[in-house]
């Protein structure tokens, strides 16, 4: 993925990106921050959201509910 980035950069492309909040789970969420933190200030994109990942509980498995189901 680093590579595909800064090969976009060099060519000029602006690239969008999304990163999902809480895809990790309870359980690697940590790395998973650390790790998109990491990506995108070694490659930043031109532009950058967010969305915060929220599992229906029969399908939540090991991810800890933010919000329970109404």
């Amino acid at each position: 993925m680093k590579a595909a980035l800064e090969r976009c950069r060099v060519s000029g492309l602006k690239v969008s990106a999304t990163v999902i909040l809480g895809l990790g789970g309870r359980a690697c969420r940590r790395e998973h921050r650390e790790a998109t933190a990491d990506l995108v200030n070694r490659q930043p994109p031109t532009y950058l959201s967010t969305l915060h990942l929220m599992l229906a509980s029969e399908v939540a498995g090991g991810f800890r509910l933010a919000m329970p189901s109404v």
